[in-house]
């Protein structure tokens, strides 16, 4: 019994851990496009 209710909070921690990746990654795309976008400006400003 102890052996099966650790595996139910292994398993819970892991579909947390899943669903924090799976978030994770859409949010650090839109950082990553978006600072580029920032940048280039500050970099074309500066060309001038």
């Amino acid at each position: 019994m102890k052996n099966s209710s650790s595996n139910k909070k292994g398993k819970s921690l892991n579909k947390k851990n899943s669903k924090k990746n799976v978030s994770s990654p859409k949010e650090l795309p839109a950082k990553h496009v978006s600072s580029p976008k920032e940048s280039t400006p500050k970099q074309v400003d500066s060309l001038k």
